[in-house]
């Protein structure tokens, strides 16, 4: 018999409570995390890096490289 998509429901597993910068899962610099939650149930679903001026500027950085070419540009 069949089993229902309810009953072979897997769990997935979930990123580290970090940011993704430069192709690379990274501490925010603050060490700061915060949870995210569903707004139907309030259940708390998992933490997230709490992202700063400091990783912002890492990201800017990391993306200032960019793949060569004019990709972007028309």
């Amino acid at each position: 018999m069949p089993t229902s998509t309810a009953e072979t429901a897997v769990t997935p597993k979930l990123p580290p409570a970090k940011l993704f910068i430069g192709g690379e899962w990274v501490e925010p610099k603050s060490g700061k995390t915060f949870a995210t939650e569903n707004p139907a149930t309030e259940e708390k679903i998992f933490q997230v890096g709490a992202g700063g001026a400091a990783d912002v500027e890492r990201a800017v950085e990391a993306g200032a490289g960019g793949p060569p070419g004019s990709w972007g540009r028309q």
